[in-house]
């Protein structure tokens, strides 16, 4: 079946975290919480944790650290690029994966784009042919 994209994750949602002893620790490193920490252990933790579970908050810290760059042709991509999955969330790729992620700018990722729209259309009509519930993705496995 097609996979959706999520998004972002609803932090609040979130539980606390607790070591074997019952002690909070933090969701990003694991370290013991002190005083009020709830979630976190700093402002670093916070910060790369809600970056692997937001859209916005990942694509604003890859593109830094890609200083800007398509990570296809090369070219600084500053006014205008896209945060793009290399292996499409419709296709099983994970949405919050680094390792799936790529810096494109606009001309890459209409490229891109046209082959995964067609690589779906596949996929779904594949889907719509094969008999008693299974999908290609059960059957690849």
């Amino acid at each position: 079946m097609v996979k959706q994209r999520v998004g972002s994750i609803n932090l609040g949602s979130i539980p606390q975290k607790r070591d074997s002893e019952g002690k909070l620790i933090c969701l990003n490193c694991d370290k013991i919480l002190k005083g009020r920490q709830q979630k976190y252990c700093g402002w670093d933790c916070s910060y790369e944790w809600i970056a692997k579970h937001n859209h916005s908050w990942m694509r604003s810290k890859l593109s830094k650290e890609k200083k800007y760059i398509c990570d296809s042709c090369g070219k600084y991509c500053w006014t205008y690029y896209i945060l793009d999955h290399i292996k499409p969330i419709a296709l099983g790729g994970e949405e919050f994966d680094e390792k799936n992620l790529q810096i494109l700018c606009k001309e890459c990722d209409k490229i891109k784009t046209r082959q995964d729209h067609k690589d779906i259309a596949e996929l779904r009509r594949t889907e719509k042919k094969l008999e008693g519930g299974q999908t290609l993705l059960e059957i690849k496995d």
